[in-house]
């Protein structure tokens, strides 16, 4: 099952509470309370410290990510099942992303999609071959690899400008822009404000690309109601929760992050010399495609 919204800060607050000395309790949910005015999603006390008004929000890769993965998944989820035992080999098919538009007729896609897989893919050569198939929008990707073992699974090619992190830049941009403001009644009081950034993307996304984007965005949008920055990585269809520090006190992030990952203002240098480096290359190069599921 999907983790919902105040698991997670659930989760937070009891791993929250490991890594430094008070104990945090969760004493109100203000945004379902205050539904006239805007609130912090959970509030959380302990004695003797500041309270913890605590504010969370869910991150795509890209811009309608969450769309298209549902249109995927209705399109070309079943055929994953449907075909799991279909060819004495390993066989993917990888469509492109957005592929999939409004009004198209989407169960006539993977009718003909299942079909041709049925027909033709016995005659292709192993390795990866692309196709346009009559009745489909888009082109399709055939991975097929020959293996003892056999399966068929779906994926799509990344957008395209993934790689430069723009666009996520972006969205992490309008996140802190929105969340700052959320965040201000409650820091002017005095309260520790801490803002969570989930993402349940496992295919595309990882710490290092959210961390640079949060750097980038910090440095055009400034978030000075919001004392601490999480990233939440969980996994849709799973029970699976876990948390990374991206800024806030040295003493918890010693704590919550492993050394390797330098993570925090005292690195930041290092990240900024990165990130202008991936961008040089990437002016002076076409980066390939990724797949993701």
């Amino acid at each position: 099952m999907a983790l919902d919204q105040q698991e997670v800060i659930r989760r937070f607050v009891k791993q929250y509470n490991s890594w430094q000395g008070a104990q945090f309790t969760i004493t109100r949910w203000p945004d379902q309370e205050e539904r006239n005015q805007r609130a912090c999603d959970a509030y959380a006390e302990a004695l003797a410290v500041r309270p913890l008004a605590i504010e969370h929000t869910n991150i795509e890769t890209f811009r309608q990510q969450k769309q298209d993965s549902a249109r995927f998944l209705k399109v070309c989820g079943v055929l994953e099942t449907e075909l799991s035992a279909a060819f004495p080999y390993v066989v993917s098919l990888i469509i492109p992303t957005f592929g999939i538009q409004t009004g198209t007729d989407w169960n006539g896609i993977r009718d003909t999609l299942r079909e041709w897989l049925l027909t033709q893919v016995s005659a292709l050569p192993f390795g990866h071959t692309d196709r346009q198939i009559e009745g489909v929008p888009f082109r399709i990707g055939i991975w097929k690899e020959d293996r003892r073992d056999r399966g068929f699974g779906v994926a799509r090619w990344t957008p395209p400008g993934l790689d430069t992190n723009d666009e996520l830049t972006e969205i992490v941009a309008a996140a802190l822009n929105n969340k700052n403001d959320q965040l201000q009644k409650y820091h002017a009081n005095g309260d520790e404000t801490v803002l969570i950034l989930e993402s349940d993307d496992i295919a595309l996304m990882n710490h290092v690309l959210l961390y640079k984007a949060f750097l980038q965005a910090s440095a055009c949008i400034p978030a000075p109601n919001i004392d601490q920055v999480w990233m939440a990585q969980t996994i849709d269809s799973e029970d699976y929760c876990t948390f990374i520090c991206f800024d806030g006190p040295d003493s918890i992030m010693d704590k919550v992050n492993r050394s390797q990952w330098a993570l925090g203002k005292r690195h930041a240098p290092y990240w900024w010399e990165e990130i202008e480096r991936e961008k040089e290359q990437i002016t002076h190069s076409t980066p390939p495609g990724r797949v993701s599921q």
